[in-house]
């Protein structure tokens, strides 16, 4: 999915991580790989762990149209939306709702990757390592800016 900088693009390494083409279990509850292809990370056991978790909705790695129109069609809103809180033309609600929506997918890959390098980091190859720890930073980071961001609309919104 492409996306601007400011709105849903939210990268995170999990993109580039390989699926396996039959639902791998974990061999104990709680863990949560290799896959079957011998990558650290199993998808699967990450679904199960975080269900629900928007990363599968928005980011996980797919071939399925479906998904891929659904995403854009998101996408395509999320998009509107902020062009209206920047137009200064969205109500408080539709302001305080796009920037709930923000932080909660922050905070959702924020949740998965720190997951990720908490039980599996050591095991990652050093640049998928390094990738999830910008995906940490990044999302620590776009969760302070989001409270700007909302605080910033609002202002605007009440001074005109």
């Amino acid at each position: 999915m492409s996306a601007s900088t400011q709105h849903v693009g939210n990268p995170t390494p999990l993109a580039a991580v390989p699926q396996s083409d039959t639902p791998a279990v974990p061999r104990e509850l709680g863990e949560l790989g290799p896959s079957s292809d011998g990558y650290p990370v199993n998808l699967d056991a990450l679904r199960a762990r975080l269900p629900g978790n928007r990363y599968w909705e928005l980011g996980a790695p797919t071939s399925d149209p479906a998904v891929a129109r659904v995403r854009t069609a998101r996408a395509e809103r999320d998009n509107k939306a902020l062009g209206r809180i920047l137009a200064n033309e969205a109500s408080p609600d539709e302001i305080h709702a796009y920037y709930r929506e923000r932080r909660a997918v922050s905070r959702d890959y924020l949740e998965l990757s720190e997951l990720v390098l908490r039980e599996q980091g050591d095991q990652l190859p050093e640049r998928d390592r390094g990738m999830f720890e910008l995906s940490v930073n990044l999302h620590r980071a776009r969760l302070q800016q989001i409270d700007r961001d909302e605080s910033d609309a609002l202002i605007r919104i009440h001074a005109r």
